[in-house]
């Protein structure tokens, strides 16, 4: 098939672009692939060199301004937006400018093409022409440029994604293992096997465990994988100890890069980077887990980040567990003399242990899900980018009315279509938390298409009032899920309704305030429970249906933002939660 494409080139190269895209997906090997692009542009555009330099960026993760490197340069030309041509006396200019691959600083080339491999939201990379002689690119050349890279950069975006699912089914099997021992009660075998998990999964060079007493608050090394010094116990003046004590304090996880780490460090400890995650359930600090440089050499990457914080939370929900085994069991001893004052602690014990059971059983399905729901995106993104790729180019050619109309509706239709996913995929990244001037009203918009196929199934009126509000700083990734939790549990409640209901969302300003409400006319939330909503794992859906965490993680967005959210309810009459977050202000 390659060999095939490559010569229907000089015949027909709009028919070999058509087929591209499906020719580089079906080759697995990455160097084979890369090989066959290159050859692919140099037959195509008749250039003797191209070069395809890989990215892998969020938009919203670039610095405002390039800074050094080659990475940096790379990352000015995605940011143009479309391809430019260098020739002539620019050429000179280009082979002088700090940093550029090696292929831009080569002063035989006379003439240069980069292409910039976008798909919404993520740089894929940039794609780079190289000619001997100054030559300019006619119009049939720029179109098929046009036409080419949004399947290169759907491609390669999409062997990106599988290599992160490659990375995740290696994390949820080691999560798996740690699962298996959670029954024992077995505190220090189980933390002895999920460092020992994380040390081999992540390839790093030292994985710690502090361990806090909750009686006496004291901290001590528990468990340890690649230390020296482990038997010491405290090590109080390395590194790690400094570390832990400062995520104690500050109880949120950090991710330590370069420069001398904090505490007198000895001759064997040459640490350069580390993970450092509070191990903590409910808002209780039971230890730390630290992770120290990996044995390539390379820096963590964010998935190995999110892996070391499950691990964490699952360490904590087994010490929380053992907590509650151990009272159950100091209350079966003295249920002779107390039986009357005791059996409410005995059944509260009881529950707790059970409800964590279960949200850990949930996160673990909750974690297929996500995966599934992610590969299956992918495998619909691009079959979606070629029939867009082929419908265009049918439009190109004369057609009669009815098949131009018929077109017209196979592009509009696989469009709307390539937008819920790419808002599928764009919610699933996880970016950097770099808050950003972003709109409230595009976020609900982007919101609400991603939600179209729940609300035009719910039997509801949807009262949609955006007004004119001022931007906000913030993450849009991460405003966008708070609003998805707000009208996911509006549509629940409207759910439990005999008759349709009714859904409102507006925003507006309140003085230096942006507001954005979703109201419901459900059965409402009684006044004992409302005080509740915003705590952790607290829900009243069945086991399966629900976490507890949506509201609270969407109470801490907010606050990171600088805001809150308000909950008000009248039984029977419905509820309404207000987004009230602080106006960005101008420069």
């Amino acid at each position: 098939m390659p060999n095939a494409l490559l010569d229907s080139i000089d015949h027909d190269p709009w028919q070999a672009i058509a087929h591209v895209a499906r020719c580089l997906t079906a080759e697995p090997d990455l160097e084979a692939r890369s090989a066959f692009l290159r050859t692919f542009c140099q037959r195509l555009w008749r250039v003797p060199e191209a070069q395809y330099f890989p990215i892998g960026r969020n938009v919203t993760d670039m610095a405002d301004r390039p800074g050094k490197g080659t990475a940096a340069f790379l990352e000015y030309v995605a940011r143009l937006g479309h391809p430019i041509v260098v020739s002539g006396d620019e050429v000179e200019g280009l082979a002088h400018t700090p940093n550029v691959p090696g292929i831009l600083a080569d002063r035989r080339w006379q003439t240069f093409v980069l292409a910039p491999l976008t798909t919404p939201g993520r740089v894929v990379g940039v794609l780079v022409l190289a000619d001997e002689v100054q030559r300019e690119f006619v119009e049939a050349e720029v179109q098929q440029l046009q036409a080419l890279v949004p399947q290169i950069a759907a491609v390669l975006d999409g062997s990106q994604l599988a290599e992160e699912n490659r990375y995740k089914d290696a994390y949820s099997r080691a999560l798996g293992d740690i699962d298996m021992l959670i029954a024992s009660y077995d505190v220090v075998e189980i933390l002895r096997h999920g460092v020992r998990k994380v040390h081999e999964t992540v390839e790093a060079q030292k994985v710690l465990v502090f361990i806090v007493n909750q009686d006496t608050g004291a901290v001590r090394l528990s468990v340890a994988e690649g230390c020296p010094y482990a038997r010491e116990g405290n090590l109080v003046k390395e590194p790690c100890a400094h570390l832990a004590m400062q995520a104690l304090r500050e109880r949120k996880s950090q991710v330590v890069v370069g420069g001398r780490l904090p505490g007198e460090r000895r001759e064997a400890c040459t640490e350069q980077q580390a993970i450092i995650t509070p191990i903590m359930a409910n808002n209780q600090v039971y230890g730390v887990l630290e992770v120290f440089d990996k044995a390539d050499g390379k820096p963590f990457h964010r998935n190995e980040v999110a892996f070391v914080n499950q691990v964490a939370l699952k360490l904590a929900l087994v010490i929380q567990n053992t907590h509650a085994y151990m009272t159950i069991n100091r209350l079966n001893e003295g249920l002779e003399h107390k039986v009357r004052e005791r059996t409410s602690q005995l059944e509260k014990a009881i529950t707790s242990l059970q409800d964590t059971q279960a949200q850990l059983m949930q996160s673990e399905k909750l974690a297929t899900i996500g995966t599934l729901a992610g590969g299956v995106a992918h495998e619909i993104n691009n079959p979606l980018a070629a029939i867009l790729a082929n419908v265009q180019l049918l439009r190109l050619e004369p057609q009669d009315e009815d098949t131009q109309e018929s077109l017209s509706m196979i592009e509009s239709g696989a469009k709307r279509c390539k937008h819920i996913v790419e808002n599928l995929l764009n919610y699933a990244r996880q970016s950097a938390p770099e808050h950003r001037s972003i709109s409230v009203n595009d976020v609900m918009r982007d919101t609400l298409t991603l939600l179209d196929h729940q609300l035009r199934h719910a039997d509801v009126e949807l009262e949609l009032v955006l007004g004119e509000v001022a931007p906000v700083i913030g993450v849009a990734t991460e405003l966008g899920q708070v609003f998805t939790n707000l009208v996911v549990n509006a549509l629940d409640a409207l759910a439990e309704r005999p008759r349709r209901g009714h859904l409102a969302i507006r925003s507006g300003l309140e003085g230096k305030q942006v507001v954005v409400e979703v109201s419901d006319d459900g059965g409402g939330i009684e006044e004992h429970v409302l005080r509740k909503v915003f705590d952790p794992f607290f829900t009243t859906k069945q086991v399966g249906k629900g976490t507890g965490l949506g509201l609270s993680v969407s109470q801490q967005i907010a606050v990171n933002f600088g805001g809150r959210i308000e909950a008000s309810s009248r039984p029977g009459e419905g509820s309404t939660f207000r987004v009230v977050l602080p106006a960005a202000v101008a420069n």
